[in-house]
């Protein structure tokens, strides 16, 4: 430790660190439709909310358009899954969206899983005791439903290399 102390305070050159040039991600991130209510159960009713499964890959960048060095691209779509979990559709919120970007969007999402969303509907189970109330509640029914939500993904070359977030 105070070698380490005494080559700081001798001036011992250092090269600056340079960052590195692979640099790059695609970075995405979900949109609220204000103009769409956020699903609530009805009574006696649970929602069991979806889950991404592990191994749901970012879209990449277009790799013919990195050399191009364009200024960050985003592209807002709508992911429709369906009750199985598989995404059905991805579509642009915007038709002035450029093509190549959408693609690659799309070639990604499609291949998304989640755990579906369940819906269970309680009820009441039968008064075997007598007592003129319900001696519990037990599961009615269970049923998966299809959902969608909005998301926007921001592509970028950054040191020359391509970054996708989402």
């Amino acid at each position: 430790m105070l070698a380490l102390a005494a080559l700081a305070f001798n001036g011992c050159a250092t090269a600056p660190i340079e960052p590195p040039n692979d640099v790059g991600a695609v970075s995405g991130e979900v949109l609220h439709d204000p103009a769409q209510p956020i699903a609530t159960p009805s009574v006696d009713e649970v929602h069991e909310p979806p889950r991404q499964m592990a191994g749901n890959a970012m879209p990449s960048y277009p790799p013919a358009l990195v050399s191009k060095r364009l200024p960050p691209v985003s592209v807002s779509v709508r992911i429709v899954v369906g009750s199985d979990g598989q995404v059905a559709s991805v579509e642009p919120l915007t038709p002035d969206q450029d093509e190549q970007f959408l693609a690659a969007v799309r070639a990604s999402v499609l291949t998304w899983r989640y755990e579906p969303f369940v819906v269970i509907e309680w009820a009441d189970s039968p008064d075997a005791n007598g007592d003129g109330e319900p001696d519990g509640q037990h599961v009615a029914a269970e049923r998966a439903k299809p959902f969608r939500f909005d998301m926007r993904f921001t592509f970028e070359v950054v040191n020359g290399k391509p970054k996708v977030s989402g």
